[in-house]
């Protein structure tokens, strides 16, 4: 698996392993490439396009598994996050509506 946060020291470690493994020989197809959502300058959140539009940009360049996190405000977010969020309803959209569309 790769993940990546941002583009700091982080993803360029996350890259570096990813490259050790395929020159080890392994399947490209067969690792999971992750992008943990809401430390990006995009705000992939305003809307249902919007989060729409941001899966795809990031799929054309490989990216399979999209985590998206919902915290409240009297939580404590680690790191520097961005964007987040914002309401329980664009959560249930997001799980009801989106996820199955951008599934299909």
């Amino acid at each position: 698996m790769w993940q990546s946060i941002d583009e700091g020291p982080y993803q360029l470690s996350g890259q570096r392993n990813l490259n050790r493994q395929l020159e080890a020989g392994r399947d490209p197809d067969s690792i999971t490439r992750s992008l943990f959502t809401g430390w990006s300058k995009e705000r992939p959140f305003e809307n249902a396009d919007a989060l729409t539009g941001f899966v795809n940009r990031y799929r054309e360049i490989g990216i399979n598994e999209f985590i998206l996190g919902f915290w409240t405000d009297e939580e404590n977010v680690p790191g520097n996050l961005l964007h987040r969020i914002g309401s329980i309803e664009m959560l249930e959209e997001i799980a009801n509506e989106l996820i199955p569309q951008l599934e299909s």
